[in-house]
């Protein structure tokens, strides 16, 4: 081999090699990479394998023959819900192949201008990384499983298509413009379910803040008729002495003592409940907590969580709010008396542990994995499922245990001290 052709095919490489970089940082936005150089090579020579890949119209053989092992590999050097995985895998997939079939479509000369088609495809894969990481600024958009359902129903299309222009060759070597105009169309496709997963991914950001504000208005509530309580005590505070000196001098010691008790008792006297130093953690736990006790549920919290927390503030009221739902559903079965709710949340090490326990008069149904609600809806009121997306995508574990009489979730999370950037 001579050495030109040794710089030509180092080239060739140096391209596949930054394009699979720069793919990779646009998947970053949508899924959590396994960490590990195990992962990383596998993923990294994935995306080499599908970028690289030669696609002619009319030569089906190199399309399919890639397809399942690419997808084999990025669903599982990538974390999140299986859902997530495949969607965004199909949405890679459909991309690169269209990108190489559109370089691939001109001829290719035998020679170093050969490689121009090459520089191309790395350029073009630069410039979708620039304009995602323009128009996309939030580091990660993670989507729960029913909004990557939608995602994934949607990266059917391009991916199809693709597929349908690369397979059916004797309509589209007859026609080959055609194939040259719905080419571009696929590309764009799959560039618009991306840039639509992110919108996805920031509703159900917006929902989860405003689930937190509505919990954040409550806690306040509840701080300001504290406040009227102790403003109302104090204007009172000359008549209670007048009442306590005019018992003691009828020498009614017992009715003044009771007098000062059912005073002490006052809700302006009594502290208001702080459960920890997290601001978030201690905004649901507070607002949940005047519910439960609403519906006369006996809550006890031992809670030990910092002020600051490496987790979403979003994602931290959505694992607390739907645990704490999903256990006030349950004891709604029960008779007053009979309800009662156990939470227990640490932050040590590096480490969110967490435990919940509540009364259940009985087993949740469960179907295909997923529990029923008391409405026959999946999900244990919907709850399990944010949960269980949360966890999977930051690398935790979780179990839910039915048992007779009550039901329990046990959750370890891993506390990265990497922060979501916004800019």
């Amino acid at each position: 081999m001579s050495l030109p052709d040794i710089v030509w095919r180092s080239l060739l490489l140096v391209y596949t090699v930054l394009s699979a970089l720069a793919a990779g940082q646009v998947l970053r936005k949508f899924l959590t990479p396994r960490p590990g150089w195990g992962w990383r090579i596998l993923r990294y020579f994935a995306m080499m394998v599908a970028i690289g890949n030669v696609i002619y119209i009319g030569d089906p053989v190199n399309i399919c023959f890639a397809l399942p092992p690419v997808f084999a590999a990025l669903f599982f050097s990538y974390r999140g819900s299986p859902t997530e995985r495949l969607a965004f895998s199909m949405v890679f997939y459909s991309l690169a192949s269209t990108l190489s079939a559109v370089m691939d479509a001109f001829p290719r000369r035998l020679d170093y201008w050969g490689t121009i088609p090459d520089f191309c495809r790395m350029a073009a894969w630069v410039l979708i990384w620039l304009a995602v990481r323009r128009l996309l600024p939030r580091e990660q958009y993670p989507l729960s499983t029913r909004m990557a359902r939608l995602v994934g129903l949607l990266a059917l299309l391009p991916l199809a298509g693709i597929v349908a222009a690369v397979s059916l060759s004797p309509y589209y070597i007859e026609n080959p413009l055609l194939a040259y105009v719905l080419l571009p169309f696929l590309l764009l496709s799959a560039l618009s379910i991306l840039y639509t997963a992110a919108v996805l991914a920031d509703q159900e950001r917006l929902e989860q803040e405003a689930s937190l504000l509505a919990m954040s208005r409550t806690y306040y509530k509840q701080l300001e008729e504290q406040q009227q309580q102790v403003r109302r005590l104090r204007h009172d505070m000359a008549n209670h002495f007048t009442v306590l000196d005019g018992l003691l001098e009828a020498d009614r010691a017992g009715d003044a003592a009771a007098y000062l008790h059912s005073l002490q008792q006052s809700p302006g006297l009594l502290k208001g409940r702080q459960f920890c130093e997290n601001r978030v953690a201690n905004t649901v736990l507070c607002a949940k907590a005047a519910v439960l006790a609403a519906e006369e549920v006996d809550f006890s919290a031992d809670t030990a969580l910092p002020e600051e927390l490496p987790l979403p503030g979003p994602e931290l009221g959505a694992l607390l709010g739907n645990l704490l739902d999903n256990a006030l559903e349950a004891c709604r079965k029960l008779p007053p008396g009979s309800r009662w709710v156990r939470l227990t949340v640490r932050a040590d090490r590096g480490l969110l542990a967490l435990r919940c326990v509540n009364a259940a008069a009985a087993a949740p149904e469960e179907r295909e994995g997923k529990f029923l609600s008391s409405k026959g809806e999946p999900g244990h009121g919907l709850g399990t499922e944010t949960v269980r997306d949360i966890v999977r995508r930051r690398g935790g574990t979780v179990e839910f245990v039915p048992s007779q009489g009550q039901f329990s979730c046990i959750l370890c999370l891993p506390l990265h001290e990497k922060r979501i950037r916004v800019r």
